[in-house]
């Protein structure tokens, strides 16, 4: 797997999570080619990929386009999203 830079938009949801706007993810080189309605993306590699997508209403739905890798030892972006999705979750 390729190590892929990946940028989040910056006013929206998945830059709220996130500590880090800019961020190295593994990809395995799926993307996305038509978004549902209600959707917009909010991170793009370098080659105008999308790699995160979110709800356009006041939701938290959020999706991310790369392996999902929490960090056992410490923090990284993914441990930040996942720990925001709970709370979300715990919410409703």
């Amino acid at each position: 797997h390729d190590s892929i830079p990946v940028c989040v938009v910056a006013e929206s949801k998945l830059a709220d999570t996130l500590c880090e706007v800019c961020f190295n993810t593994v990809s395995e080189k799926l993307a996305i080619d038509k978004l549902a309605g209600g959707l917009t993306p909010n991170a793009y590699s370098a080659d105008g990929i999308i790699y995160g997508v979110e709800s356009n209403n006041g939701d938290f739905i959020v999706g991310i386009n790369w392996n999902f890798s929490p960090d056992q030892e410490g923090e990284n972006e993914d441990s930040h999203l996942l720990r925001t999705f709970l709370k979300k979750a715990a919410e409703v």
